[in-house]
């Protein structure tokens, strides 16, 4: 199974603060980053994601479960429960229902959107990101964990106003 992190990362590796995306304040700023929204959308639909609970709580409700995605919550919270999300307390557990997904079908990958702990537990494992670099610094209380750029190869760029969508794949 592939499994690819996703993710919108500031200059300063800032991914979050007080549970919400720091550049989707305003209604112009929510304008002006709607093709990170609009890429996460076409990239992850009809896949399984993975989160944590924080992330999961932190979309709006009328949003959540995200549709037409498998939504694997990971959290050490033995009371969170929500009709329609795959409630797990491991990542071997997460993966399993990854690749139970897949069964029958293509597996085109299984898509880690956050927040940083998850990240931090998952990019070890991932063979793919797909980043929405956001060209400002932002204050936040959560970071994008620290990646050894040495293991991963840009495969694609492509700037929009104010960020760039870039793909990357690990390093045999």
């Amino acid at each position: 199974m592939s499994l690819i992190i996703i993710a919108a990362i500031s200059e300063n590796n800032v991914i979050g603060k007080d549970g919400k995306v720091p550049w989707r304040i305003t209604k112009e700023d929510k304008a002006k980053y709607r093709g990170d929204i609009d890429r996460f959308r076409d990239l992850t639909i009809d896949h399984p994601v993975i989160m944590g609970r924080k992330t999961y709580e932190s979309i709006p409700p009328r949003y959540r479960p995200l549709p037409r995605r498998l939504n694997i919550v990971l959290s050490r919270s033995k009371d969170f429960l929500d009709e329609g999300v795959a409630d797990v307390r491991s990542v071997e557990e997460a993966l399993k229902i990854c690749d139970d997904y897949f069964i029958g079908g293509i597996n085109e990958g299984s898509y880690v959107i956050g927040g940083a702990e998850i990240y931090n537990i998952f990019l070890p494992l991932a063979s793919r990101m797909e980043i929405t670099r956001i060209h400002r610094h932002f204050e936040g209380d959560a970071f994008f964990p620290e990646v050894n750029w040495d293991e991963w190869q840009k495969k694609g760029e492509e700037p929009r106003e104010g960020y760039s969508f870039l793909t990357y794949v690990r390093k045999s």
